[in-house]
């Protein structure tokens, strides 16, 4: 409305419109970058909210619980709040990793396009991989008794090899279902992971080569070719993974194809939005405008601008993203070690509980939530939901890790045990 409003009385004063035009360009496009570093900064304040909130709130949780059963186990006529652990850690918890996921989606920018192929693949082949490997590899170690003893006895192969894999690291009774788990989540991302991967490095790396290119295109516009004949003279140029577009793209313009029709060919299949509305604004500058310097230079300055600011975002988010790390190495450690204490503390008091049990029940919930903070930290740092794949298959590896050290932590602590 605004635009249209002031090129009507820009129009009737008789002032420069084309001028005008090109002024708002270059004012639209900045309020864009203003917008992009803006949420930016508002995903770093959500990533350490969220980071603070989820460790708090867990290790309180878990440290509530581990006291409580642990004296319950004891005799002290504690009540075990079986069902409050199964709502709170396998439930509560995950609900508020997908309550940051949607705030994180609600504040980031929406593009119509995107590759759909690692959602595809994850709940296609990861998902259905990972709950048969949860039924097989760690409920046989979970359940109660009679119903672990018969998914023992079906998922024989499976449950042999989770404790030959556990005695194997070193790992005392009842570190089972925590190893299981880590199997189920870490095969059943395996997929996702390599999708992504595979998207990222197709789709990835088209903006810097786009944003080469336009600064280009711009310094050979001004020396009086037509954009036609820049783009041609520019297809030998190294342009990363634009490399191709570009080399295809010259070569429909020698044969005398309209550029419409040739971002028609560029668009499909293309998955890169910034590509996308890049060659769509090149295009139209180019046959409507004419595809001056000055129009050209707005669009590159755009670019280049847009880019500035994304990497400046990742390395603003980038040292946050070793906070989900450290939590959960810490809460994993934390748990083993206060099990192991209380175990202690209820020999010199007399009385016994089942740190074999405590551990099986504890280790599975720890697990699920480190993977589900690896996938609300992809989406907040990187705006899908995809790239969280990598980082859960990372956290629940830390997980394994903070099994294996956990135990010598806790014979330095108290040598007795």
């Amino acid at each position: 409305k605004q635009l249209m409003l002031g090129y009507a009385a820009t129009l009737r004063s008789g002032g420069d419109v084309v001028h005008y035009l090109q002024r708002q360009t270059e004012v639209m496009l900045r309020e864009r970058v203003t917008q992009v570093r803006i949420t930016g900064e508002r995903i770093g304040a959500l990533l350490e909210a969220y980071m603070a909130i989820v460790l708090l709130t867990s290790m309180t949780m878990y440290v509530l619980y581990v006291v409580n059963m642990a004296l319950a186990q004891a005799g002290f006529g504690l009540e075990q709040g079986s069902l409050q652990f199964v709502l709170m850690s396998y439930i509560v918890m995950p609900l508020l990793s997908g309550l940051f996921i949607y705030l994180a989606d609600i504040m980031q920018p929406k593009y119509p396009v995107y590759d759909q192929v690692p959602y595809i693949v994850y709940f296609a082949a990861g998902l259905p991989l990972t709950v048969f490997l949860f039924i097989s590899c760690t409920l046989p170690f979970l359940a109660p008794p009679p119903l672990s003893t018969a998914l023992k006895t079906v998922f024989r192969p499976f449950t042999g090899f989770v404790e030959a894999l556990t005695r194997t690291l070193g790992l005392g009774d009842g570190y089972e279902s925590g190893v299981g788990m880590v199997i189920a989540l870490t095969l059943g991302l395996i997929p996702g992971v390599i999708s992504d991967a595979a998207s990222t490095l197709k789709y990835g790396g088209i903006q810097y080569g786009l944003t080469r290119f336009l600064r280009d295109l711009v310094e050979v516009r001004k020396t009086g070719l037509s954009p036609e004949k820049c783009i041609i003279n520019l297809r030998n140029r190294d342009y990363g993974r634009f490399t191709p577009y570009l080399r295809n793209i010259a070569k429909q313009v020698g044969w005398g194809v309209s550029l419409s029709n040739i971002f028609e060919s560029f668009s499909r299949g293309m998955k890169n939005w910034f590509a996308l509305i890049s060659m769509f604004l090149l295009v139209e500058s180019i046959e409507v405008g004419g595809g001056t310097p000055q129009t050209l230079e707005a669009l590159a300055s755009y670019a280049e601008t847009l880019e500035h600011v994304e990497k400046e975002k990742r390395a603003s988010l980038r040292p946050l993203m070793l906070m989900p790390y450290v939590g959960a190495l810490i809460i994993t450690v934390v748990v083993l070690i206060l099990i192991s204490f209380m175990g202690s503390m209820m020999r010199f008091a007399g009385a016994t509980i089942s740190v074999k049990q405590l551990v099986a029940t504890f280790l599975p919930p720890v697990i699920i939530n480190s993977y589900l903070m690896g996938l609300a930290a992809g989406k907040i740092s990187s705006e899908r939901v995809s790239a969280g794949f990598k980082h859960a298959l990372l956290l629940t590896l830390a997980n394994l890790l903070a099994m294996i050290i956990a135990p010598q932590i806790t014979a330095g602590l108290m040598p007795s045990l």
